[in-house]
């Protein structure tokens, strides 16, 4: 089995964070973290910051790390590290994703995830009640 590494930026603005649709694949219709795949000796958050000016034309700062979570697809191994990020410059308007939320963390619940980001979810939530 491939084992692919991922980041996810976690975008946070007051109490609302970034979500949005993805609208391709064989994962149609779920929802997720914006995030990048990246190569081994590559720096994932420094691709990350890449990827979300090329994907929402806007720039975003990484801060903490939130999380890794490993989920197995069909013929790969996914290991994912989500990092808290806000927004430098821009408006997160998006160029390729189809529909894009700002929601609460408890709104988290009203959309379907992606496997591997209903993990980080659960962290997001778990976070803002402590």
């Amino acid at each position: 089995m491939e084992t692919i590494r991922m980041c996810c930026a976690v975008i946070r603005w007051n109490d609302r964070i970034f979500v949005s649709q993805r609208g391709y694949g064989d994962l149609d219709e779920g929802w997720e973290f914006p995030g990048v795949i990246y190569e081994e000796g590559e720096y994932g958050p420094s691709r990350l910051v890449e990827a979300i000016v090329e994907e929402f034309e806007t720039m975003v700062e990484v801060q903490d790390k939130l999380c890794t979570v490993e989920y197995d697809f069909q013929d790969q191994h996914v290991i994912m590290d989500a990092y808290w990020c806000k927004v430098k410059k821009g408006y997160l308007e998006g160029v390729d994703s189809d529909i894009m939320h700002w929601l609460r963390p408890l709104e988290l619940d009203y959309v379907t995830w992606l496997p591997a980001d209903r993990q980080i979810v659960d962290q997001i939530q778990a976070s803002f009640a402590a």
